[in-house]
């Protein structure tokens, strides 16, 4: 599911970029190397966080960002508003409609 929603991330962070919205994809808990080789392959052009190469626990950001956030199965996707408090949350595969809806939600005004 992650793989297949990463081109619609794609136009959709492209779309809204000039209203203010990012768009950033988080690795969590796959092997870094693979990750990084599919990102270096790809032409996806929104950020993909990784966490460092020697999987030390101390350093996996993104397993704490999603606990921090209530992550409760992947994908999961945030909608931060610009202020960094959670707006909403989707888990499972998004539709083109939710995503849109998602990142409406957290326009900066």
């Amino acid at each position: 599911p992650c793989r297949r929603e990463m081109p619609m991330l794609n136009e959709v962070a492209a779309e809204y970029a000039p209203r203010g919205v990012t768009v950033v994809g988080v690795d969590v808990n796959e092997p870094f190397q693979t990750v990084a080789d599919f990102i270096s392959q790809s032409k996806f052009t929104y950020p993909i966080w990784l966490d460092p190469q020697d999987r030390n626990p101390k350093l996996e950001r993104s397993q704490v960002l999603f606990n921090k956030y209530g992550g409760a199965g992947l994908p999961t996707t945030l909608f931060i508003n610009p202020d960094g408090t959670l707006r909403s949350k989707i888990v499972g595969e998004l539709s083109r409609g939710s995503l849109v809806a998602g990142v409406k939600s957290i326009l900066p005004q």
